[in-house]
C-alpha cells in the first residue's frame, strides 16, 4: 500500500510577516504601518494624501498607490500584487489600507449588476479576494491588511469588538492585530495567531521597530526574491492538479510546447482561468 506524500516534521523557519490590522477611527493603525521601511503601500480611501501622511510615507520611502492609480479596482489591486510577486523590486512590505473599503467596493460593483438578495453580491465579491490572498500567500514580502473595526455580537448581544470585511479573512492570515490607542501610545493585541513569538493576547507597541525585534528582524527586512511567471504558473498547475488536457490546450494555442514558453500576457491568462476555475 503506497502512503500519500509526506515528511517528517521539523522545525521551519518563519515566513514574511502576513496579517490583518483592525481599529477604530483614529487608532494609529495607519500610522503604525507607514514605518514599514520600502513600503508599497496601497490607498483605497485617499486619506494618506493628508499632509501628516504623506511626510511619514516619504520618511520610509515608500511608493504610493492612491485612487488615481487604481488602488479601488479589483484588476489594478491584484496586477499590483502579481507583479511585486514576480519582479525585481526593493519593497520589503506591501499595506492595503484599508481592505474594508476595497472589499466593499467590489460588493458594490456586483450588487449594481446581480442585485443583493440573499447575499449574492458578497458571494460574486469573494473571487476577487481569494485572488488577493492566494498573491498575499505567494508573494515574498510582509503583508499588512488594515480593515476597520465594527461591533462583534454573540447570541444577539454586542460583544466586544472585530473587524469589518470578510468574514473568513482572519483564518487565511498568521496573524490577527487589534489596535487601540491608549494615552499617546497605539497598542496592538493579538486577537489570533500562529506565530509562538505572539501568544494570543500579546500586547506590544504597534510599530516597527518592537515587531521586528519580536519576529526577528532579519526574517522582516531581507529582500524578496521575484517568481519567473512559467514557474508561478507550473506552481499553480500542480497545487490545483490542472488537467493535461488543458495544458496542452493552452500551449496548442499560443503554439509553444511547454508552459514555461508562453509570454508575460499568455501566462497571466492561465493564471486568471486557474483562479476563476480551480481554485475558488
Amino acid at each position: 500500500m503506497s502512503l500519500p506524500k509526506g515528511r517528517k516534521p521539523e522545525t521551519v523557519k518563519p515566513r514574511r510577516l502576513k496579517m490583518m490590522v483592525s481599529g477604530r477611527a483614529g487608532s494609529g493603525k495607519t500610522f503604525g504601518a507607514l514605518g514599514f521601511p520600502n513600503l508599497f503601500f496601497i490607498d483605497t480611501e485617499g486619506g494618506a494624501t493628508e499632509p501628516e501622511y504623506t511626510a511619514s510615507l516619504q520618511k520610509s520611502g515608500a511608493l504610493y498607490m492612491g485612487i488615481d492609480e487604481g488602488s479601488q479596482n479589483s484588476i489594478d489591486v491584484i496586477e499590483a500584487f502579481r507583479d511585486l510577486h514576480v519582479h525585481q523590486h526593493d519593497r520589503l512590505t506591501v499595506c492595503v489600507d484599508s481592505l474594508t473599503k476595497w472589499f466593499n467596493m467590489q460588493v458594490q460593483e456586483a450588487t449594481e449588476r446581480v442585485g443583493s438578495e440573499y447575499g449574492i453580491d458578497k458571494k460574486e465579491a469573494l473571487p476577487w479576494m481569494r485572488k488577493l490572498i492566494r498573491y498575499m500567500d505567494l508573494i515574498d514580502m510582509n503583508v499588512i491588511l488594515i480593515c476597520h473595526s465594527k461591533t462583534a455580537y454573540e447570541n444577539g448581544q454586542p460583544a466586544g469588538t472585530t473587524f469589518d470585511c470578510w468574514d473568513k479573512l482572519e483564518y487565511e492570515l498568521d496573524m490577527w492585530l487589534e489596535v487601540t490607542r491608549e494615552g499617546g501610545k497605539h497598542i496592538a493585541t493579538v486577537r489570533k495567531s500562529r506565530v509562538a513569538a505572539f501568544p494570543l493576547g500579546h500586547r506590544v507597541d504597534w510599530n516597527f521597530d518592537s515587531l521586528a525585534d519580536i519576529y526577528g528582524r532579519a526574517d522582516v527586512v531581507k529582500q524578496a526574491k521575484p517568481v519567473d511567471n512559467g514557474e508561478l504558473l507550473k506552481g499553480l498547475i500542480e497545487k490545483f492538479a490542472i488537467d493535461d488536457k488543458t495544458v496542452k490546450k493552452w500551449t496548442d494555442k499560443a503554439g509553444v510546447k511547454n508552459v514555461t514558453e508562453l509570454d508575460d500576457k499568455q501566462t497571466a491568462l492561465c493564471v486568471d482561468w486557474i483562479n476563476n476555475n480551480a481554485a475558488a
